[in-house]
């Protein structure tokens, strides 16, 4: 299957307000315009677009890439402030989040659940490059444009770039420009949302300049709650960026940029819908609405409606303070900081020699409700940091050559922990305990502990008639009860009693079950690269290339079971704990912290061939091979290796098992494209591409958990 993409680019330009009313107030050189933004048609020249999908400033009509560009001043006006947004004007590229990750594709191709993944699409701001999907959550502001280049990119633009790379360039100071800046303000009554944002340049004679940015974005969610009479998921980002730049002479600069940001979610962009229910209802459609209108009062009259599912376990009652799931609240607190440094030196001879040096990390929290119901059951909460370094060093051939030319090394290092807690609540949220006051299930099915197992809690069955587990085990009326923890079951001992009667639970040994996770991968990156372009006719040029990569990745992983979600996280080596938790989870303690490194190797070629047709037409041909780095299963209920012991199946607790590894994933793609224009006004870039996949890396639920592996191959 081939993919056909284009780009018409034309002189018309609609402006639209999609939703709300849009204010925009604008300071330029201190002079204040209010305008109010309405829909508009006008025309002008076409002007020439500059990219750097090369390495090299050239027009976009000149490269033999399929690339869409977008300039700072579009974003704005458009009012996009991430890349969720700009991807709707992208062919062939989409950015969307769920609960755990966020997923990048371009043609078709991205990365997977698994926060160990690296990018099918890479990701390079100011020319480093940034490795996990969360950063692309970052904010965009002050940017001068965003380029999407599709296809693989290996030879300049390095490793996890097999489907394609999107490279953002931010405003640089002006240097001998005048002192002034701009502040924008955009609001939208819908959603109560605003963005603030705005830059100030500081001149500082002929050879210096200095940039301040800034960005504020606030925003009360877009999902109504019709029980909570809520709305969200709420958000509330601040980005600040500092950017220098010192050129003493004609052929030295060098620009260094900083940026910090935060960014709070609260709430998910996960929806659950309900529906009126079948009639006559199947038990278990029964006992799940019985139990939601139970806690919450009015769930079976607002089915139909969308409801925010995780507003339904902050209480019983709107504005009561419930019981939270897990650790954190539902959401995601985010802080980011990147820095990079740029020098360009044109030497004598007319060869150029540029270098990249970059930092990057962030930490984040989340919490999640990984039952993703109304009910407390399963949550998560995901403590990660992330940091990196990087250096690119490249020389390349003079603008005149007869033969262009670019060599260059590459080197990066990689730290990643993530710090994991998995709560199951066996008594959901407290409802054990009601289940048989609603009719729910019998008495039998509640009792599922061996006595034996349990110590007494002083109490006796209160019921006129005997209770029993389903190992066969029974409690004649009024023999000793055995402690369970606590479930309020009150309300039950009075419908038989007619007095309060002292709570208990009778589902399981353990309030909480957890599993308590700590993964920690280190990456060593190394590479050197090379291009040459020369014309083989007065209208055909030929260019090649390759890079050679080599990844070194370690790795540690302990996964451990514990009884409680409060305090210092402990492990509980209770031989019952993990029985229940290994038989219902699948899911085993471990310590994975003698795995052997991993050594991978990769040589990544190219070749484009450009045909003219005078100035204003070219047709292409390119073949490229990319590569995204293998790694291993950050998931905490990756299982070790099993030996069999007179029949029965016992955990090597420090070995892990294959599926912990996962392989590098290459991709090998054909484009034949061209770049028309046909006038001042219209141009039009086509592009049809053909690509194969191997080892194709995956994240797979398999109802309890995710698995990770590669497969086989697939063609797009």
């Amino acid at each position: 299957m081939a993919i056909l993409e284009t780009d018409l680019y034309k002189l018309l330009v609609i402006r639209t307000i999609k939703r709300g009313t849009i204010l925009m107030k604008r300071l330029i050189s201190f002079a204040i315009a209010l305008t109010f933004a309405i829909t508009t048609t006008y025309a002008a020249e076409l002007e020439e677009i500059i990219v750097t999908a090369t390495k090299k400033e050239e027009s976009l009509q000149d490269v033999s890439v399929s690339v869409s560009v977008l300039s700072g001043e579009k974003i704005q006006e458009a009012g996009f402030h991430d890349f969720r947004g700009i991807s709707q004007y992208i062919p062939n590229f989409a950015v969307s989040e769920n609960a755990i990750s966020t997923i990048i594709s371009m043609r078709g191709i991205g990365a997977g659940a698994n926060q160990s993944f690296e990018q099918s699409v890479g990701l390079f701001v100011d020319g480093v490059h940034l490795a996990k999907g969360r950063q692309y959550r970052t904010g965009l502001f002050d940017i001068e444009r965003v380029e999407a280049l599709r296809g693989p990119q290996g030879v300049l633009f390095g490793k996890n770039t097999l489907a394609g790379a999107v490279n953002v360039i931010s405003a640089k100071p002006v240097i001998g420009g005048e002192f002034g800046g701009q502040i924008s303000l955009a609001a939208e009554d819908e959603n109560s949302a605003q963005i603030i944002d705005g830059h100030l340049n500081l001149p500082a004679g002929d050879t210096f300049a200095v940039r301040l940015s800034f960005k504020d974005r606030e925003d009360d969610g877009y999902i109504d709650n019709l029980y909570l009479g809520t709305t969200g998921p709420t958000a509330d980002e601040k980005m600040v960026r500092i950017s220098a730049a010192w050129q003493p002479n004609d052929n030295l600069r060098i620009d260094i940029k900083h940026t910090d940001g935060h960014h709070i979610r609260t709430g998910d962009t996960v929806v659950q819908n309900t529906f009126d229910m079948a009639m006559p209802p199947t038990p278990t459609a029964g006992l799940a609405f019985a139990i939601a209108n139970s806690f919450y009062p009015g769930f079976v009259a607002d089915v139909g409606n969308y409801n925010d599912w995780e507003d339904l376990n902050y209480g019983p009652a709107k504005g009561a303070a419930g019981i939270a799931l897990g650790v954190n609240p539902v959401g995601t607190d985010t802080n980011t900081a990147d820095t990079a440094i740029n020098i360009s030196y044109d030497m004598a001879s007319g060869m150029s020699l540029k270098a990249t040096i970059g930092h990057a990390k962030f930490d984040f929290v989340d919490g999640i409700d990984a039952d993703f119901g109304p009910l407390m059951l399963v949550s998560r909460d995901d403590w990660q940091n992330y940091e990196q370094d990087s250096v690119e060093i490249r020389l390349d051939s003079a603008p005149d050559s007869d033969i262009s030319w670019t060599v260059g090394a590459y080197w990066d290092s990689q730290d990643q922990e993530i710090d994991r807690l998995i709560d199951i609540d066996s008594t959901v949220g407290g409802t054990v305990g009601t289940l048989y006051a609603m009719g729910a299930v019998p008495w039998t099915a509640l009792f599922t502990i061996p006595a034996a197992m349990l110590p007494p809690n002083g109490l006796v069955n209160p019921f006129p008639f005997p209770i029993g587990t389903s190992t066969g085990l029974s409690w004649a009326p009024g023999a000793p009860l055995y402690m369970n923890n606590t479930c309020e079951v009150a309300g039950i001992f009075n419908q038989y009693l007619g007095t309060a009667y002292p709570p208990c639970t009778f589902q399981t040994a353990f309030d909480h079950g957890t599993r308590i996770g700590d993964w920690n991968q280190y990456r060593d990156s190394k590479a050197v690269f090379g291009q040459v372009g020369f014309d083989v006719s007065d209208t055909v040029e030929m260019q090649l290339g390759v890079r050679y990569v080599r990844e070194q990745t370690h790795v540690n992983a302990k996964t451990c079971l514990g009884t409680d979600t409060t305090g210092i996280q402990t492990c509980n080596p209770s031989p019952l704990l993990a029985a229940i938790i290994n038989g219902n989870y699948d899911t085993w303690a471990h310590d994975f912290n003698n795995v052997p490194e991993t050594e991978d190797e990769m040589w990544l070629p190219s070749l484009q061939i450009e045909k003219r047709y005078g100035d204003d037409h070219m047709v292409y041909f390119s073949f490229s091979k990319g590569y995204k780095s293998g790694g291993f299963n950050a998931a905490d209920d990756q299982n070790p290796m099993f030996a069999n012991v007179n029949g029965a199946k016992v955990p090597i607790p420090n070995e892990p098992d294959p599926s912990f590894e996962y392989e590098p994933e290459t991709g090998t793609s054909f484009e034949v494209g061209g770049k028309h224009r046909f006038s001042d006004s219209v141009q039009l870039n086509w592009a049809v591409a053909s690509a194969e996949y191997k080892n194709q890396q995956i994240s797979t639920f398999q109802g309890t958990g995710f698995v990770v592996g590669n497969a086989a191959s697939s063609d797009v």
